[in-house]
């Protein structure tokens, strides 16, 4: 197993991209940098052999495997469950918004 980091970089998660490839490896796991456009660069990789797994941020560039979660409607949940327990005062603490 290797994982690398893109730190929320395009052109790093490329350069990391070209390095799994040379070590050959027999399948991606992927979750998208925050500035990546459409994902092209993994069609490519995809349509080569190269299995790839998208979670988290994800493409629909091809038709892959993804893992997601719906955040919206768990929070939601998570809430509701909050107040039908008592409670009032419910905070949501979050980082940046990402594009």
């Amino acid at each position: 197993m290797i994982i690398t980091q893109s730190q929320e970089s395009s052109d790093k998660e490329l350069m990391n991209i070209e390095t799994l490839m040379y070590r050959s490896v027999d399948g991606m796991l992927v979750s998208l940098s925050s500035d990546t456009g459409n994902g092209v660069h993994l069609k490519e990789i995809h349509h080569g052999g190269t299995p790839v797994v998208y979670f988290d941020r994800v493409s629909d560039t091809f038709e892959t495997h993804k893992v997601i979660s719906d955040n919206s409607t768990r929070s939601y949940n998570l809430t509701q469950h909050l107040i039908e327990n008592g409670f009032k005062r419910i905070a949501h603490i979050t980082g940046n918004e990402l594009p």
